[in-house]
């Protein structure tokens, strides 16, 4: 009975023609306020300016960073790229756009204690009809 279960379950994953994109990306962020506060939400700001060591006007898009932390008035960041490039930059992005429980909310730096930033697929099934499971 346990072998035909997983033979059955087997053959009905093979024969699925379901097939996942990750052409999308979400950004969780957790924000750090001088006040001692914690904000969690979705970074809505789309690009980080800076400055690294090969470059002193660094622009990034976010949708190229995997993670992203910084913390205190220099800005400071470890920064992962998707493609596991690691930079260490200096953040100068004057402001993060992020949405939260509380709304709509923009962080400015000299609010900032630590931002952390962290990408997640998005991922869209497609090959799928309705009542397909």
């Amino acid at each position: 009975m346990k072998h035909t279960f997983f033979l059955l379950a087997a053959f009905v994953l093979g024969c699925t023609t379901t097939t996942a994109t990750t052409d999308a990306y979400t950004l969780s962020a957790t924000a750090s306020l001088r006040d001692g506060s914690t904000l969690k939400g979705t970074l809505l700001t789309e690009t980080v300016k800076g400055a690294a060591i090969f470059n002193d006007s660094l622009e990034l898009s976010l949708t190229d960073v995997k993670s992203l932390a910084f913390a205190g008035t220099n800005g400071e960041a470890k920064t992962t790229l998707i493609n596991g490039d690691i930079l260490s930059l200096t953040v100068a992005t004057p402001a993060f756009e992020l949405d939260s429980s509380l709304g709509k909310l923009t962080l400015t730096r000299g609010n900032l204690s630590k931002l952390t930033i962290s990408a997640h697929r998005i991922v869209k099934p497609t090959g799928l009809s309705d009542g397909d499971y």
